[in-house]
């Protein structure tokens, strides 16, 4: 089935047909890019334990049922579709109640992918450096892995999965701010708003569109309702942009710094 006129190469011979986008083997070309370009990855090394010269579908779960980065990159790499058993059946050519014999729901699916993103976390923090320093490189870290796997994101943001390596994460902002000398109610308070702001911005940074079809929606308003919008057009995608991020976190981190220079905070509500 072609999805694309003219688009990438198919083993069929044709250009743009699904398999070339979704198939087995236009992933496994993918991966073969990446890990030439630098990118780990255990794929190869499992297809060569197990005989195969081929990334076979069960390949293909033992590397996300590991963790593997990559396999994880590649199936979850549309933030517009909302990673299922049965869509990752589909991408695998696996059949769904085979991929249960893996994961024995969607929850534990994204659960196991999530842990295993954030477990790079475990140990990062660099104790010697100011609290400010290490707050933002966790609020960087879990930004960043969200914006990559706009999927996994919901799991962070519902807190829906007991994993230790998830909750892990608020664990050390927590232990930050308390060390720099906020009462824990007030650290359990930042570290929501730090948390949340970052999960939140990656995730509008994963849905949005491109620079140029976000000035294309501000011009198709009307000039005379949305004068400012039209005015600042070159200037409106900056808002969403990687160095606003980080902009809008330095300034939440300073205000952090100016509340605990000015003394004992009152406890939330």
């Amino acid at each position: 089935m072609v999805v694309e006129i003219g688009g990438a190469r198919c083993p069929c011979g044709r250009r743009g047909c699904m398999e070339a986008y979704a198939g087995r083997a236009a992933m496994e070309g993918r991966a073969r890019k990446r890990i030439d370009k630098g990118r780990k990855s255990d794929l190869f090394k499992l297809m060569r334990e197990h005989g195969h010269t081929r990334v076979t579908s069960g390949i293909w779960a033992h590397a996300l049922e590991r963790g593997d980065e990559l396999a994880i990159e590649l199936i979850d790499r549309d933030p517009g579709t909302e990673l299922t058993i049965r869509a990752l059946a589909q991408h695998l050519g696996l059949g769904t109640m085979s991929l249960y014999g893996y994961f024995p729901n969607k929850d534990e699916l994204l659960e196991a992918i999530a842990a295993s993103l954030f477990e790079s976390l475990d140990g990062a923090d660099h104790r010697d450096a100011p609290w400010q320093d290490r707050l933002r490189e966790q609020a960087l870290t879990i930004h960043d892995v969200v914006v990559r796997h706009p999927n996994v994101g919901r799991i962070l943001r519902a807190h829906a999965t007991p994993h230790p390596t998830l909750f892990r994460v608020r664990e050390q902002m927590v232990s930050v701010l308390t060390e720099a000398g906020f009462e824990l109610p007030a650290a359990l308070e930042a570290m929501g708003i730090i948390a949340s702001y970052a999960q939140g911005f990656a995730s509008v940074q994963a849905a949005t569109l491109d620079s140029e079809p976000l000035k294309d929606r501000i011009r198709q308003l009307p000039a005379d309702e949305f004068p400012l919008l039209n005015a600042g057009i070159e200037h409106y995608p900056n808002h969403i942009s990687d160095a606003s991020f980080r902009h809008g976190l330095d300034l939440l981190i300073s205000g952090l710094r100016a509340e605990l220079g000015n003394g004992s905070r009152p406890t939330p509500p």
